[in-house]
């Protein structure tokens, strides 16, 4: 199978992490086509911003059975070069990985093309929104490989030395609003008046290499709690590494996503506004508990998430993918 990922630009290094996965655990072969690289300094395949022939997009682009849009899709009027994608997904299998800041603002004129044309979409901000959404996404453990056994990132996870006592909690605010980094700013505060051995570090403008050293070093991760439900790479890095992970999931997300998974709990520690603090006081104080949420976390990732055990699951999904017609019938009846 051709498989074949598209994007303006690798959100939080999706696109390339699901390549190597693909092909270092299956005889697939998977191309990313981004228009510009990532600000984060992320690894990439192919990118039309330092192209002067396209002669081998094109070619991917005709080849390809599976076409992967990320933060957009086939009527995207952004020049990918010389392709136009209305003119190439007749006949082929597409999916949604990430529709986007537009369909998440206003799902609903996105929402019924995607119905129409039965086009799935894969949520890894990871929002069930309402029964629309349901109908339109396939919950998917995206294949990430584990940080820690990647050569690209492996000299970064060395031994770690710092005083027994201090406590590290860290927040990655690349979306200030929509992660609530105001909230966790304000309660921060408040908790370093009182414990002394708490540091905040709150990180902007790093490299995604020298923001994994970071939380390598940290001991708590906030990721996100202003829009309940919305968790992403953060937390699954993480807890990748063996630290707490927090966040803010409702139950019919955590309920999603146990199913999703095979599994029957998340290792996120689920925060909202008015426990945040509450919660992450215990955290601090308690070096036990810590530990144990890390090493659970850890365990949970390896069993359910890391590269080889969700690899297969994408894979399916693409395989069974229904084939793109611009003139087919909605059928709301066969949509996942």
């Amino acid at each position: 199978m051709n498989i074949l990922i598209v994007s303006h630009f690798d959100p939080a290094g999706l696109g390339i992490k699901q390549k190597k996965t693909i092909e270092k655990h299956t005889n697939h072969n998977c191309r990313l086509i981004c228009l510009t690289a990532h600000p984060f300094g992320y690894e990439y395949d192919i990118l039309i911003d330092e192209l002067n022939d396209f002669e081998e997009v094109t070619h991917l682009v005709k080849e390809a059975d599976v076409i992967q849009f990320m933060i957009t899709d086939w009527e995207d009027t952004v020049p990918f070069g010389p392709i136009e994608w209305a003119d190439w997904v007749e006949g082929k299998r597409i999916c949604i990985l990430l529709p986007g800041e537009p369909f998440i603002l206003n799902p609903v004129p996105q929402a019924e093309k995607y119905l129409k044309y039965n086009v799935r979409t894969i949520p890894t901000w990871n929002r069930v929104a309402d029964d629309l959404h349901e109908t339109l996404y396939q919950p998917l453990p995206t294949p990430m490989p584990s940080l820690l056994n990647d050569p690209y990132y492996k000299d970064l996870f060395q031994p770690i030395e710092k005083p027994n006592e201090r406590v590290v909690v860290t927040h990655f605010p690349s979306a200030d609003i929509r992660k609530g980094s105001f909230l966790f700013d304000r309660v921060m505060e408040d908790i370093i008046k009182t414990h002394r051995n708490v540091h905040c570090s709150t990180i902007r403008g790093q490299s995604h290499r020298d923001a994994m050293r970071i939380m390598w070093e940290s001991d708590i991760v906030f990721d996100e709690i202003w829009i309940e439900g919305l968790w992403g790479q953060t937390t699954i890095e993480a807890i990748s590494m063996g630290k707490v992970a927090l966040a803010w999931l409702p139950e019919k997300t955590i309920s999603w996503w146990n199913k999703a998974c095979g599994c029957d709990h998340m290792p996120i520690v689920n925060v909202d506004p008015e426990n945040l603090k509450e919660t992450l006081i215990q955290l601090v104080t308690d070096s036990n508990l810590r530990e144990e949420r890390g090493r659970q976390g850890r365990q949970w990732f390896e069993k359910y998430w890391d590269s080889p055990r969700t690899v297969g699951k994408i894979i399916e999904f693409y395989d069974n993918l229904p084939i793109f017609h611009y003139d087919r019938q909605p059928e709301h009846n066969c949509l996942v």
